[in-house]
């Protein structure tokens, strides 16, 4: 009689198992053209308010810059890159003579990137930069 009632709770257990293992899933392919993010900065140990917009247009990409008390912001324009099917976005700006590579992490369903770095390639013993931004 044993073998009779194992083999239905085998089965049962393996359904149950089969229904409830859920199948991790890749983040999905997610463009960046004509997205705006908004969020901080700090560039040479100054705090900055901070919009990218990342243009569709030849992967343009637009960093307006807000200095707390500043009269006026400070607009910088670039380059972006970034394979539709990962999650790493990559850009570099102009900054004066200096080219300004940075780099972060898509996460939270492509609405952040919390883990931004800005690196100066021209000048590279200089102390990295740093931002973190939300998609608008």
């Amino acid at each position: 009689m044993k073998p009779l009632f194992a083999l239905p709770l085998a089965a049962l257990i393996c359904t149950v198992m089969l229904f409830s293992c859920k199948k991790s899933k890749d983040a999905a392919p997610f463009n960046l053209a004509n997205t705006q993010w908004q969020g901080e900065a700090t560039l040479e140990q100054i705090k900055y308010g901070v919009t990218i917009e990342f243009k569709e247009e030849k992967n343009e990409v637009e960093l307006v810059f807000v200095k707390p008390g500043a009269p006026t912001p400070f607009t910088f324009t670039g380059k972006w890159a970034k394979d539709e099917a990962s999650v790493e976005v990559s850009f570099d700006f102009m900054k004066g003579l200096e080219k300004m590579a940075c780099t972060a992490t898509l996460t939270e369903n492509n609405t952040k990137m919390a883990n931004g770095v800005i690196k100066s390639t021209t000048q590279p013993s200089a102390d990295p930069g740093s931002f973190s931004v939300t998609k608008k």
